[in-house]
């Protein structure tokens, strides 16, 4: 199958030109500048053409993967050139215009499928990602055939009208980024104000920490693309202007406590009606736990295994605070780019249980090592004390039943340690 991807020069292009190239489509790219687009195929080790009528030549699907803004211009330029049978499909944050512009730009015998990835092109692969498609009565068969392939790339597929898209997508979108784009602008203007010498960070919450470390990455990326998702949802107006109706109310509110307490507790049962906020508490509180966690592991030096965040790449090790970033034996890496689990998890937890047992370790002469042996084999078994005696080592074992340590005990003997309940 030949895959036509205008913009293929592009970030998503890209993305979306290895994975399909992966999976053994024959696939050609086209951008803006037709130099560009021969040096990102020779590395990409797929086909550059000059242009994008060119590219869509004996095409079976053209995807346009081009900025919000030109998104229809390109579909129109393109359009009248298809062949009956090819899908034409496009991967922008809005719908409505483009799906009218592929419907309008192309003869009756064109499939045509709106499609949204819920991601970047920074993503590993599919599996988990979210995907929006939106069918028209001139999807044929495509919406059943992308679907599949989808979910069988591990992706979670949502299917709904452009309409509908572009409605929900201007409150998941548009008002959203309007409150962290707004952060972002009003942030640096207040933080002049304060003392040089006084750090909010020192301060901050972990609440906090999380909510800057979230506008810092909405506003650190393309301002074209989030003002062209502003400018370009249809519904987006009306969004914008219920955030700044609700902003009004709290600054008119806000000089009495009272009248602005009452106001918060209106939106706060307006809000459960619709947003489970006991779940948000504990899937937040679950997260910042981890972030809790990864210090405790760094700051206390223990066993880790880390995790590259964009490669999945793997280290383990003992894991230490170095100059601001971790070691790990020879290696220095930056701490934020990879992930910190201990080596085992349960050195961060605590057991649950009323079971408690000595244990004789004969023969071993590393505390450590037994411990590792032990939290690793048994099952909600913990190790509270270790001492190194003229026997062996003393362990002093927890676990939820005694049932859990005298299976633990068995497991240890099966692997012809020599230990014994004291």
């Amino acid at each position: 199958m030949r895959i036509a991807i205008l913009g293929g020069t592009g970030a998503m292009g890209r993305f979306l030109a290895k994975l399909l190239l992966k999976d053994g489509f024959d696939v050609v790219i086209s951008g803006s500048k037709p130099e560009k687009a021969r040096v990102v195929a020779e590395e990409l080790g797929c086909e550059p053409a000059p242009d994008n009528v060119s590219a869509v030549k004996d095409a079976d699907v053209v995807v346009v993967s081009v900025p919000i803004s030109i998104t229809e211009r390109v579909i129109e330029e393109v359009g009248p050139h298809l062949e009956p049978g090819t899908l034409i499909t496009d991967v922008t944050s809005v719908k409505v215009g483009p799906v009218e512009a592929m419907l309008k730009h192309t003869d009756e015998d064109v499939h045509v499928l709106g499609t949204h990835p819920l991601f970047g092109p920074t993503v590993p692969s599919l599996r988990g990602q979210t995907i929006v498609l939106t069918p028209t009565e001139r999807s044929g068969p495509w919406t059943d055939k992308v679907r599949r392939y989808l979910e069988d790339k591990g992706a979670e597929v949502v299917i709904t009208s452009p309409e509908d898209h572009d409605k929900v997508m201007a409150v998941v979108q548009c008002l959203t980024h309007a409150v962290l784009w707004a952060a972002g602008g009003a942030l640096p203007r207040l933080l002049e104000e304060l003392d040089p010498e006084l750090d909010p960070e020192t301060v901050a919450s972990p609440v906090y920490r999380l909510l800057l470390d979230t506008v810092g990455r909405i506003v650190g990326q393309d301002p074209r693309l989030y003002a062209e998702i502003q400018s370009f949802n249809p519904y987006g107006k009306a969004a914008r202007r219920e955030l700044l109706k609700a902003l009004r109310e709290i600054d008119e509110k806000a000089p009495n406590h009272g009248l602005l307490a009452d106001l918060l507790a209106e939106f706060k049962e307006e809000l459960s009606s619709h947003v489970d906020t006991d779940r948000s508490q504990l899937r937040t509180d679950k997260l910042l736990s981890y972030l809790s966690d990864e210090a405790k592991v760094i700051s206390e030096g223990m066993e880790a295994t880390l995790v590259e965040v964009y490669t999945g790449k793997v280290v383990e090790g003992r894991v230490l605070e170095d100059d601001g970033g971790l070691a790990v034996g020879d290696l220095r890496v930056d701490r934020d780019e990879w992930k910190v689990y201990p080596r085992l998890p349960k050195s961060i937890g605590r057991a649950e249980g009323n079971a408690e047992m000595t244990l004789l370790v004969e023969g071993a002469t590393d505390p450590h090592t037994v411990t590792l042996a032990v939290e690793a084999i048994g099952r909600n078994v913990f190790v509270s004390k270790t001492e190194k005696t003229e026997e062996g080592v003393k362990i002093e074992v927890s676990g939820r039943t005694e049932e859990d340590i005298l299976r633990t005990l068995e497991d240890l003997r099966g692997l012809g340690l020599d230990v014994k309940p004291l």
